[in-house]
């Protein structure tokens, strides 16, 4: 079992390696995108700054809290993108049957599409969330529950997005809504908790995972609560086997030569 696991550490360790050094022989492209990345982010923080010279508190939180949201959703964010790159294009390598390239390798088909291309810009996302940290002055006990939820929530939106995109099939014509459901995780991991009530909210910790990716993290480093850090974890957990089971289901049909239907 161990071996199993190094093996595949040193699979995911030789793809980054490869995607990145690839991008850095265009060194100028290789470090604007990540500067880039960092200031988008930052202009953002920079409005939430001036509307919080109007109100001391938006939906519960304070200037310093809203840094620290925006801190593990940009973080979360970049080391989902950073290891599982390609989670983004599942959708089209079922749909386009691509999917065929790596059944025909050895290791696991999931492992090797996600971690198989590396999202440069993202790298900028991770630094962010860390310079965010760096300006709070934040202790050691503040950065090591932070680097703790950086990797559970970017296995959660990872996982997240592979079970939207495996809808791909069972379903038809679903990119807009895979699309959509992508982009309002992210949107949604941006605001104060405390501004959506009701079926948002509800919408916020079952359909839509940012609950757990971003608002009860938040939560557990202001004030620490072991019950709700269990929760993120078995959250994770159960996100990861789901996941991976409509997946797989969903791979005997792309085995099945249904792909002329689901392209119809």
């Amino acid at each position: 079992m161990l071996t199993v696991v190094k093996n595949y550490i040193k699979l995911l360790y030789k793809y980054k390696v490869l995607n990145i050094s690839a991008s850095m022989e265009y060194k100028v492209s290789f470090i604007l995108q990540i500067v880039l990345m960092i200031l988008n982010n930052a202009s953002f923080l920079i409005v939430w700054g001036a509307l919080f010279t109007v109100n001391k508190s938006i939906g519960g939180y304070e200037f310093k809290d809203v840094m620290l949201l925006w801190a593990i959703s940009s973080s979360s964010f970049g080391f989902c993108y950073v290891l599982f790159g390609n989670g983004r294009k599942v959708m089209s390598l079922i749909i386009n049957g691509e999917l065929d390239v790596y059944l025909l390798q050895p290791k696991n088909l999931l492992f090797n599409v996600l971690v198989s291309e590396t999202s440069i810009s993202a790298i900028g996302d991770i630094l962010y969330g860390y310079i965010i940290l760096i300006i709070l002055g934040a202790d050691i006990k503040l950065w090591a529950m932070f680097s703790l939820f950086v990797v559970v929530s970017g296995i959660i939106m990872a996982m997240f997005g592979v079970i939207i995109h495996s809808l791909t099939f069972y379903l038809n014509n679903i990119k807009e809504f895979i699309n959509n459901m992508e982009m309002l995780a992210v949107s949604f991991s941006i605001y104060p908790e405390g501004i959506f009530g009701g079926f948002v909210k509800l919408l916020l910790y079952t359909v839509i995972p940012t609950g757990f990716m971003v608002y009860i993290p938040v939560s557990v480093m202001r004030q620490f609560d072991m019950g709700l850090f269990l929760e993120v974890i078995a959250f994770a957990v159960f996100e990861t086997i789901a996941a991976i089971v409509i997946f797989n289901s969903g791979l005997k049909r792309y085995g099945s030569g249904n792909m002329m239907n689901m392209r119809g």
